[in-house]
This record gives structure tokens, C-alpha cells and sequence, in this order.
């Protein structure tokens, strides 16, 4: 399974910015944006799902998931410099809407918008590292299925070998890349097992012959 590095590396994600703009063009007012993973294609892709729905596609990890900024999101300091909230608060009794209708020059949805994406600049290296644990958790899950089914090929390699299934157990010898990707320090254990199975029917059917 890939890095989140190289996840994004791929899709061409090479900052904060980048990341923000691709979330940018799939949320609006009825959806929120998504960035999933794919543990079983090893891609990744940016979409859109509606607001308050629980997500589930088979293989996918949900990395990223956030809805359009609005107002609601953010204090006047966020969206006003010390100016205008001075003259806001001056000559139009703290009602900014009213100020706004005025001096419509940098509307407010962009001021909102600039403010989520200062903000998300400001917060990318927690918002990256709860992704990468997020995929993390994920390999993890995926290692125990791909550590189950190891087993179990070895266990039946293993009883066509006691069983005197040669042909059959030839046909079943080769590993495939799903196994060869556990076959590391911690799981020599799985190398060791299978290297005694060939063991085993070199010795059982070298005597036979």
C-alpha cells in the first residue's frame, strides 16, 4: 500500500493549496468534499457526498472529508481587518451586512474563502497527520486479511504435501505480490513456515522417486 506522500505525489498535491483547491471544486451548499483511498486499487480520488451521510464504499478509506466554509465558521477578526471592523462598528452599529451592501468590492463569500483556506494552510500538518493515521489504521486492518489468507495458502499447500498432491500442489506453489508484500522482519515467521513446506516435499517426493 502507498504513503500518503506518494498518494498525493501522484495526483500531483504538492501543498496545502493544492490539496484545498481540489476540495474546493467538489463541495457546495448540499455536499461535502471527500478524499478516498482505495486499499484494493491503490488509488485515490477527490468526490463529493451529501451533508450528514455516512460513508461506505467496500476498500475505500474516507482520508479527508469537509464542508463549504460559511460565516458561521469564523469570527469577525477572519473575515475584517482592524479598519473595517473599526468602521463597522462606528458607523454601522456592528451590523457588517449593512457595511457590506456598501463597499461590495471583496464580497463576503470570498473573504470566506480566503479565510478557510489561510486557515487550512495554517493547520496542514495536523490535518496531514490525521490522514496519514487514518491510512496507517487502514494497512494495518489490511495486513491482518492479508496475513489470514497467507495462512490459509500455506495450510493447504501444506496438507497437499501430506496428502501426496503433486501435481496439484505444483500448481499452487507460487506466491503471488499480496504475499510477498508481508514477507518483511516482522512476519519472517511466514517465510520460514513456507520454506519448510518446500522442504518437506522436496525430502517426501525425492524419496518417492
Amino acid at each position: 500500500m502507498k504513503t500518503l506522500n506518494q498518494i498525493l505525489e501522484d495526483m500531483d498535491i504538492n501543498c496545502a493549496d493544492d490539496f484545498y483547491d481540489k476540495m474546493a471544486e467538489n463541495w457546495d451548499d448540499g455536499n461535502d468534499a471527500i478524499f478516498v483511498y482505495n486499499t484494493e486499487t491503490e488509488k485515490a480520488r477527490f468526490g463529493r457526498m451529501p451533508k450528514d451521510n455516512w460513508y461506505y464504499v467496500k476498500g475505500d478509506i474516507l482520508l479527508a472529508r469537509m464542508h463549504k466554509p460559511t460565516e458561521l465558521n469564523y469570527e469577525n477578526e477572519d473575515l475584517f481587518d482592524d479598519y473595517e471592523r473599526h468602521q463597522i462598528s462606528r458607523y454601522y452599529k456592528g451590523d457588517w451586512y449593512e457595511w457590506l451592501k456598501k463597499h461590495n468590492s471583496y464580497p463576503l463569500e470570498n473573504r470566506i474563502n480566503d479565510a478557510g483556506r489561510i486557515y487550512f494552510e495554517t493547520n496542514w500538518s495536523q490535518f496531514y497527520n490525521e490522514m496519514e493515521d487514518k491510512l496507517m489504521e487502514a494497512q494495518k486492518e489490511v495486513s491482518k486479511t492479508t496475513k489470514k489468507l497467507v495462512r490459509s495458502h500455506i495450510n493447504k499447500l501444506y496438507n497437499m504435501v501430506e496428502q501426496g498432491e503433486k501435481e496439484k500442489f505444483l500448481k499452487n506453489l507460487s506466491l503471488s505480490d499480496m504475499v510477498y508484500n508481508i514477507l518483511d522482519k516482522e512476519n519472517i515467521y511466514i517465510a520460514i513456515d513456507y520454506i519448510k513446506i518446500l522442504y518437506n516435499a522436496i525430502e517426501k517426493w525425492l524419496k518417492e522417486a
